[in-house]
């Protein structure tokens, strides 16, 4: 959660976040970060943007944007 506080607005993936959370000493899979993030998404916490290409007109698949429904959220996260 103190990732996509710190990411707001910014490209993200659950492999960054996954590399960002072992260097930080915690164990986790991508595939744990995704169903975490669905979760909050799900309990309208964060929203998610999709990324949607203008020229081909297509909605990209991965590295969303994240925006947290409530902006006090952002503050109690960090």
């Amino acid at each position: 959660m103190c990732f996509l506080a710190d990411n707001i607005g910014k490209l993200i993936s659950s492999n960054s976040i996954a590399k960002y959370m072992k260097s930080q000493g915690e164990n986790i899979t991508s595939t744990a970060i995704v169903n975490y993030i669905n979760y909050f998404c799900d309990a309208y916490m964060i929203h998610r943007v999709n990324r949607y290409d203008i020229h081909g007109k297509k909605l990209f698949v991965s590295n969303d944007k994240f925006y947290f429904e409530d902006h006090g959220q952002t503050f109690e996260a960090k």
